[in-house]
């Protein structure tokens, strides 16, 4: 069947509409119960119909007509975040989202993810978002990728754990916190964590056109803090430019890991501001390992590195995060 008999095919499906008046998602290929695509962006679920974007004209699908899975994907969409996020938030207040991954994310994801006991395999992104009082996307705002330990495995909670260490400070200091999360949690998979990043990254940009002009930081505590680290890399791939970092009582030297399986070129990572946040007493990440990391990473270019002591043991030290996001403001 040639190109032109195809689409007459596919927009027999279709019921002609105005011109939009609404912003639609991202375009994407859309399957009827025939096996025939189009590519459109999604815009709502009106009743039993998908109204759908192709090239600047509204289209209505009936449900019906759509493959089961097309049918599951425009359900989901429309209770995507997007709706919530672009209107008005509650301060403090945490917004949690399961929402599918992009149809070109999704191949990845599921390629990547391993069975585990309790966790579903369907490649969804859980995305936490909270904004601090008079939050306005119309300004500049300051954006936090909160981590916690390993790569946040979604059966135990994922990153979003680590939001409540940040709320205080980033409620004080204005600056919005976002956990993401994959399906499987897999310690360090680079792959998968960037995919998880760049889906997180488009949806907020999505409900906040200006988003990608914000500042943006990572932290997180003891695994949570090694991530912050890797989080450079998967932002630099989801188009995001981070600005510091905060390594809680983290030990390990994983700052070649941006170049090699990021490909986040040095002279994006050496301009990160690196605060780490640790004990004195602290008997994993010792002061004696945490030194070293630094002499490793200045000695790689990071000239903005600063250590902070507190006097305690392995813990997440409070005061230092509002040093830190202060930090990473000016």
């Amino acid at each position: 069947m040639n190109p032109e008999s195809l689409n007459r095919r596919v927009l027999c499906l279709l019921m002609p509409g105005s011109m939009l008046a609404a912003s639609a998602l991202s375009a994407e290929t859309w399957t009827d119960t025939r096996g025939k695509t189009i590519t459109a962006g999604f815009l709502a679920l009106e009743g039993n119909k998908v109204s759908l974007d192709m090239k600047g004209k509204k289209v209505s699908v009936p449900m019906e007509k759509l493959s089961p899975d097309s049918q599951k994907r425009a359900q989901m969409l429309a209770e995507s975040p997007v709706r919530e996020l672009a209107g008005s938030l509650e301060p403090g207040k945490e917004y949690l989202y399961e929402i599918p991954f992009a149809q070109e994310e999704k191949q990845v994801v599921e390629r990547r993810i391993r069975p585990s006991a309790g966790l579903p395999m369907q490649p969804i992104l859980r995305l936490s978002v909270t904004v601090p009082p008079d939050f306005d996307p119309e300004k500049p705002q300051k954006v936090i990728f909160v981590r916690a330990t390993i790569s946040g495995n979604a059966g135990s909670g994922g990153h979003r754990i680590a939001i409540p260490a940040f709320m205080e400070a980033a409620q004080q200091l204005g600056w919005i916190i976002v956990s993401a999360d994959n399906p499987a949690g897999i310690p360090r998979e680079n792959v998968l964590d960037a995919a998880t990043l760049r889906t997180a990254c488009n949806m907020l940009e999505q409900a906040w056109p200006a988003f990608r002009s914000w500042t943006f930081a990572t932290g997180g505590f003891s695994g949570g803090g090694t991530s912050s680290v890797h989080a450079i890399g998967g932002l630099h791939q989801a188009g995001i430019t981070v600005k510091g970092a905060l390594v809680g009582g983290s030990r390990f030297y994983v700052y070649e890991d941006l170049a090699n399986a990021y490909k986040c070129p040095p002279e994006k990572s050496t301009q990160v501001k690196y605060f780490f946040s640790n004990g004195r007493r602290d008997n994993l990440a010792t002061p004696a390992l945490v030194q070293d990391v630094i002499s490793k990473m200045q000695a790689k270019g990071c000239k903005n590195t600063r250590v902070e002591w507190h006097e305690g043991g392995h813990s997440f030290y409070r005061p230092h995060i509002a040093d830190a996001l202060k930090w990473f403001a000016e």
